[in-house]
């Protein structure tokens, strides 16, 4: 008693009772963990302006133990969430903390200018593991049908280091296809509503763009195998302007020689339009060499030429 002074706090705890399976076993234990509490706030990622929830946690946490209470929250698996720093000036998610992170929760946290503001993270729900997700790139994609639709609009992971061909695999299984469908597909990039490639399946993700938003479609059967004299040629839309397209672009297997006569038949077909629609419009080749040439009917087309 010689140590005890006015004012001090005495705390005591029974000896009877075994304090091996429980998280704070005496008072030592409970006053470091009260020292070590913060009010985090979690905001969803994809929901602009989404008021988020608050969780009181210990600061010394590391990430899955932080994802496991962040998932009993929000009733999921915590191995489905990816979580995020925000940008220190702005509340905007920025830097994604990996699930390997060593560091804890005092490591992750950005606290607001104001001092009285509680620290917060951003989160988002995933399809896939964490720990696969981590070892994936994403794209974003867009299925284009036949009849030149956008269908249906989907985010692809493939491995870092695959190839397009391995992207197409997995676009199969968000498709489904006619009875009668080929089912094979291509990769295409699209601006302004122009084919600006098509990319091979041999080339590696790698060397794509996770921004961008990819065009995937099923190639037509007539364009499976092309002979030595035909290609396919990039066809866009455009109106006076000739820079000013607009409407979905598509690709349309020509060959040498042929009269513009067959290749409007074909174009009319494909895009389901009348005789007297068709006769409103006029055709142009165009070249990154040459000037726009614009056809007249009784001409004759090359496969050389970069766009129609």
């Amino acid at each position: 008693l010689e140590e005890v002074r006015d004012g001090d706090i005495i705390c005591f705890q029974r000896s009877d009772i075994s304090v091996e399976d429980i998280d704070i076993p005496t008072a030592p234990h409970f006053y470091r963990e009260l020292y070590n509490r913060i009010d985090v706030i979690f905001y969803e990622k994809s929901i602009p302006n989404d008021p988020g929830f608050t969780l009181t946690l210990n600061q010394k946490m590391n990430y899955m133990q932080m994802a496991k209470a962040v998932a009993f929250q929000l009733k999921t698996d915590p191995l489905l969430l990816q979580f995020f720093r925000p940008q220190v000036h702005r509340q905007l998610s920025d830097q994604a903390i990996r699930c390997s992170n060593e560091g804890c929760i005092r490591d992750f946290v950005v606290s607001r200018s104001r001092l009285d503001a509680a620290p917060y993270l951003f989160y988002q729900r995933l399809n896939i593991p964490i720990n696969e997700f981590e070892n994936k790139r994403w794209f974003k994609c867009v299925f284009v049908s036949l009849k030149l639709k956008e269908e249906k609009e989907f985010t692809i992971y493939v491995d870092k280091n695959g190839m397009i061909e391995d992207l197409l695999n997995e676009a199969r299984k968000e498709i489904t296809f006619s009875k009668d469908s080929t089912r094979v597909l291509r990769l295409l990039e699209v601006m302004g509503s122009r084919i600006i490639d098509v990319h091979p399946i041999d080339k590696p993700v790698a060397e794509l763009v996770s921004q961008k938003m990819y065009r995937i479609e099923e190639i037509r059967s007539d364009e499976l195998k092309l002979d030595e004299e035909e290609a396919l040629i990039p066809v866009a839309h455009y109106q006076k302007i000739m820079h000013n397209t607009f409407g979905v672009p598509f690709l349309l297997k020509l060959k040498d020689g042929e009269r513009i006569s067959a290749i409007k038949g074909r174009i009319q077909s494909l895009l389901d339009i009348s005789e007297k629609e068709l006769d409103k419009w006029s055709f142009t080749i165009v070249s990154g060499v040459q000037s726009p040439v614009i056809i007249s009917e009784g001409m004759y087309v090359c496969t050389c030429m970069c766009e129609l």
